[in-house]
């Protein structure tokens, strides 16, 4: 009997249509254009930078990470899924989200949202933007320097 509720709860078995529709919908609304009530503003996943993106990690990220964030008298908010969905669930919803609202051919797999929520997806100057930065600190406090014996040597 146990294993009966486990299997009737999990995501599974459902699609990534199913899982968007339970976990998604109510916001963005089945069609993806965002919602509207009294208070607040869903926003649309059509047409979102994230969505089209060739580059899958932001939308996996919003999906796992949520949103919420201040923005003057606003106040954005998503719920994170990294703990309420699988791997495979989050694959799912993304690939779903990619296809359906963005471009059809821009499939996210499983292993896509294994290496973003490791920190191995995105462009390389992503994957490096930490060590690019500590390099062009290192750089510009030589320059910096360099710049000094210079203004020293002719002040002489």
């Amino acid at each position: 009997m146990k294993d009966e509720i486990a299997d009737y709860v999990s995501g599974d078995a459902m699609s990534g249509a199913q899982l968007y529709n339970g976990a998604c919908a109510t916001c963005h609304a089945s069609d993806g254009r965002g919602t509207h009530d009294a208070q607040r503003f869903y926003p649309s996943l059509v047409g979102s930078s994230a969505v089209l993106s060739d580059d899958p990690a932001n939308l996996i990220m919003t999906i796992a990470e949520g949103v919420d964030r201040q923005t003057g008298n606003d106040h954005a908010f998503m719920p994170e899924f990294r703990t309420q969905f699988s791997q495979a669930e989050l694959a799912k919803v993304a690939d779903y989200v990619s296809t359906n609202f963005g471009n059809p051919q821009h499939a996210i797999t499983p292993a896509d949202v294994e290496q973003t929520l490791k920190g191995e997806s995105g462009s390389w100057l992503v994957r490096y933007a930490h060590a690019l930065s500590i390099i062009g600190g290192v750089v510009a406090l030589l320059v910096i320097v360099m710049a000094l014996i210079l203004f020293l040597r002719r002040r002489k």
